[in-house]
């Protein structure tokens, strides 16, 4: 499917920022005693080619990542204008988010760096969190990291990069990854959906999109009345925000009988929901890890 990433690029960029557009925690992610480890760290004969990842690792990983003060900085000169029943409404930075409690501006902030990080396989932590994702949902025991084999889960180009750095970098990984992770049976279901010969779609790109979505909405205001009452910070509220969101995608495909002709309009339903009723793209996500 050549060319949704880029159309997409070109309706997201004909919109401006401010026209935008799940209590019980999630279960925990497969420990790493079940055969999905052992098949995504080994290869035929047990030579082991790559160490898998588990969300625990990946949090304390996390914990230890400072905010890229200087993609801020660039971020904070770029102004938006917030526009209210058509007024013209004042004009803001475009890292402030309308009614984010101030506890959480630092949070945002270090969403907003992964954002603007890059995605590189040199570096350890993103190699993995990508190639546990695919060898969990292709059953492969090798995963290089460049190859036409990352069609199988839904990127366009042989180098995930390409697809990975347009836009949202290394959150784009960390999003997909928290789906994976924390909802397996539904993302297995979800590649199975998308592997479809008549139904058939990009889920690593829909994945990029859908974190495309949560961000913009986050920064237009519309998710701040969820961050603010969830104990869970903006980073993980936003990740079940993604997850719930795949979880609606995949489900409304497979139920309309949707195919790649349909890929836009089940993202601007997706918009809607993150714009309208973020809570209920929350509780897709609980639905999901129950």
């Amino acid at each position: 499917m050549p060319g949704l990433l880029e159309a997409m690029d070109a309706a997201i960029s004909s919109v401006e920022k401010e026209d935008i557009i799940p209590s019980k925690p999630p279960p925990a992610p497969p420990p790493k005693e079940d055969p999905l480890w052992e098949e995504a760290g080994k290869l035929p004969g047990g030579e082991v080619e790559l160490r898998p990842v588990d969300y625990n690792e990946v949090q304390q990983w996390l914990l230890q990542q400072p905010v890229d003060e200087d993609a801020l900085a660039l971020m904070r000169e770029e102004e938006v204008r917030e526009t209210s029943c058509g007024c013209m409404g004042r004009r803001r930075s475009a890292t402030d988010v309308p009614g984010l409690d101030r506890s959480l501006w630092r949070d945002k902030d270090f969403v907003l760096s992964l954002r603007a990080t890059k995605y590189s396989p040199g570096e350890d932590i993103h190699a993995r969190m990508l190639r546990t994702v695919y060898c969990g949902l292709t059953r492969s025991p090798s995963c290089p990291d460049v190859g036409p084999h990352w069609d199988a889960i839904g990127f366009q180009h042989v180098d995930p990069c390409t697809d990975l750095n347009r836009c949202g970098g290394l959150l784009n990984v960390i999003q997909f990854f928290y789906f994976f992770s924390h909802h397996l049976e539904a993302a297995q279901a979800a590649a199975e959906l998308a592997r479809d010969p008549r139904q058939n779609f990009p889920l690593a790109c829909i994945s990029i999109n859908i974190t495309d979505i949560v961000i913009r909405s986050l920064l237009a205001g519309r998710l701040s009345k969820v961050c603010n009452s969830a104990r869970h910070g903006v980073l993980e509220t936003t990740c079940r925000l993604h997850a719930g969101a795949m979880c609606h995608f995949a489900t409304r495909w497979r139920s309309m009988g949707r195919t790649i002709r349909d890929t836009e309009a089940a993202l601007n339903e997706v918009r809607q929901l993150a714009t309208r009723s973020p809570a209920r793209m929350l509780e897709g996500s609980l639905q999901a890890s129950r």
